[in-house]
């Protein structure tokens, strides 16, 4: 549990999203909710300063949009990098990712080597995911995700 929430294995995700898309909530109703309940979670911890929003080629990629374009909203200065041109993604993560106004980096990482991205601790923020898709990374893209995905920096 975490802040009266419980936190769900990958699977268990899949099966509530399926039953919530089964029940008739559309994939862009979830991504609103998701991206909508990390930036709750952000407003309540930290005050508005720059911060770094990763964008992977699927759905989570268009969570991703929705907590650029929310914190944008509210003044935050988001840097955002997305792992393709934001033409290209489709669907639900399309519809997100057309929202953005702001400036597109390129998510690789060559253009992350050695970038600070903020996974935040008590003490101070630590480097974290620069080389997630590169051979032999110890981080999986999913711990990647998890951990650097719109943390402040």
């Amino acid at each position: 549990m975490l802040d009266g929430l419980e936190l769900l294995t990958v699977d268990e995700m899949s099966a509530a999203d399926r039953a919530a898309v089964a029940a008739g909530v559309s994939i862009e109703t979830l991504m609103d909710n998701a991206g909508r309940a990390v930036v709750a979670a952000l407003l309540a911890r930290y005050a508005p300063q720059p911060t770094a929003v990763l964008c992977g080629p699927g759905n989570n990629g268009g969570d991703g949009f929705v907590v650029a374009v929310e914190l944008a909203a509210r003044g935050w200065p988001v840097t955002l990098a997305a792992a393709r041109p934001l033409v290209d993604y489709a669907g639900a993560a399309g519809v997100h990712a057309a929202r953005w106004r702001g400036p597109v980096h390129a998510l690789a990482p060559e253009g992350l080597d050695g970038v600070t991205l903020g996974v935040r601790s008590t003490a101070r923020p630590r480097r974290c995911c620069a080389r997630s898709s590169a051979a032999g990374s110890p981080w999986s893209r999913s711990t990647c995700r998890a951990a650097c995905t719109a943390t402040p920096v």
